[in-house]
């Protein structure tokens, strides 16, 4: 017996066992990634959850009440990473980024991000962006244009930048605070800044928070962007105070669609693959279908209708399939994408919020009442409902791991959807 060669069998059989076990934890943390909300509208920023196995229909009162924690007043988004739930809030004086157990909703840290936001034209004081997770990092801004990033461990602030001051901010007709969330591509932050010049639209290194590049000269509206890719080139797409506007990872613009009237313009563009844009705002200004054409080295883009039958106004879209449901303005719809014939419409859940998991949709109306829809483009088929908040609920919910997350201006709750194993 070669004691040598049994112990170089012996020690490729532990590393390949070894390499087994990691790429099985490997596949669990990818298949578990789901299972997260990490930013704005979900893990791909579409307000659609790949999530599974979750109540087809309520009990009686409504879903299993995990816990429902006092919180300061906002409209933050919830971020969920890790079982660990980011949002914002505030109090009389600042706001804050907190950073809360999601089993049981207890404060892990909390950490000042800048002054109190008491603007808005009476809507109500306090933060409205969504936070954003990346790795270890969690980004976070304020009402007034602080941008922090923090360790998503401890809360230790990394680094931070006065959006205003850095950049020039010009202040629109109409204007309720910095609204959109962080959005992480690569090494890149971007966001709108709304500042003097061509700094409208800026990228920073998410790392250091330095400028990489600005481009643009609009004012500042409320959209948070997305990224696309066309004609083999990824482009990230901003709806600003006036345009529609596509931008290279480099800062150069690939195109730029002139969309006038009010710059409250909140709802997100939304890609309808492989070349389209849509678009939607309220205030009379409805609804646009752009499609992009490559025209040797630069991108036209024409509109495939026009129609006041979508006026998103605080939330964005969802798009299913050839089938786009969102509010109009307090009503809730389905239309055709390709057209933009209504289908049906659904009254009496105000300018409430919604996001897909599993067949459904998960409504939220203005004033705290859930409701469970399926989602149908055929017709509107309610299958659960119940009242879970007061007051006024801006806020769209965050799914993760099973557990709905829901908040008002005074509290958060979190709900069990998730089926019961026997």
């Amino acid at each position: 017996m070669n004691i040598r060669s049994e112990i170089y069998r012996l020690s490729v059989f532990i590393l390949v066992v070894a390499n087994g076990f990691l790429l099985i934890e490997a596949m669990a943390g990818e298949k578990n990634d789901k299972y997260n909300w990490p930013r704005f509208r979900g893990p791909e920023g579409t307000g659609i959850s790949k999530e599974e196995g979750l109540l087809e229909r309520w009990p009686e009162g409504g879903p299993e009440e995990l816990w429902r924690i006092p919180i300061g007043v906002g409209y933050s988004g919830m971020a969920v990473s890790d079982k660990r739930v980011y949002l914002l809030d505030s109090d009389e004086d600042s706001e804050f980024l907190l950073c809360l157990d999601a089993k049981n909703g207890e404060r892990l840290w909390q950490r000042r991000a800048g002054p109190l936001y008491t603007g808005g034209y009476g809507y109500g004081a306090g933060p409205r962006s969504t936070p954003t997770i990346d790795g270890e990092v969690v980004y976070a801004l304020t009402a007034s244009g602080n941008l922090v990033a923090a360790s998503a461990s401890d809360g230790k602030i990394l680094w931070s930048l006065d959006l205003k001051n850095e950049f020039g901010f010009r202040e629109p007709e109409y204007w309720w605070g910095y609204c959109m969330s962080p959005f992480i591509e690569g090494e890149l932050l971007l966001l709108q800044a709304g500042g003097t010049g061509n700094n409208s639209i800026v990228a920073l290194n998410k790392n250091s928070g330095k400028v990489v590049w600005t481009c643009h000269s609009d004012f500042q509206a409320y959209s948070t962007p997305i990224l696309i890719d066309f004609d083999g080139e990824r482009q990230f797409v901003f709806v600003t105070a006036q345009n529609v506007v596509a931008v290279s990872p480099s800062g150069e613009i690939h195109w730029n669609y002139p969309w006038g009237g009010s710059n409250i313009k909140v709802a997100m563009p939304i890609l309808v693959p492989p070349d389209k844009i849509f678009v939607s705002a309220a205030y009379g200004i409805g609804a646009v279908l752009l499609q992009m054409k490559q025209s040797g080295d630069s991108t036209t883009v024409s509109e495939v209708w026009q129609s006041k039958v979508m006026n998103n106004h605080f939330h964005t879209s969802i798009l299913l399939g050839q089938h786009i449901y969102g509010f109009d303005n307090g009503t809730l719809k389905c239309i055709e994408v390709a057209t933009g014939q209504q289908l049906w419409a659904k009254r009496g859940l105000g300018k409430g919020s919604l996001i897909y998991a599993d067949g459904h949709l998960i409504v939220l109306s203005d004033r705290g009442k859930l409701v469970l829809v399926e989602a149908n483009p055929n017709q509107y088929f309610e299958k659960s409902s119940v009242q879970v908040l007061r007051g006024r609920c801006w806020t769209p919910p965050t799914l993760a791991g099973g557990k709905l997350f829901l908040r008002n201006q005074k509290e958060m709750i979190c709900l069990n959807i998730e089926k019961q194993t026997p």
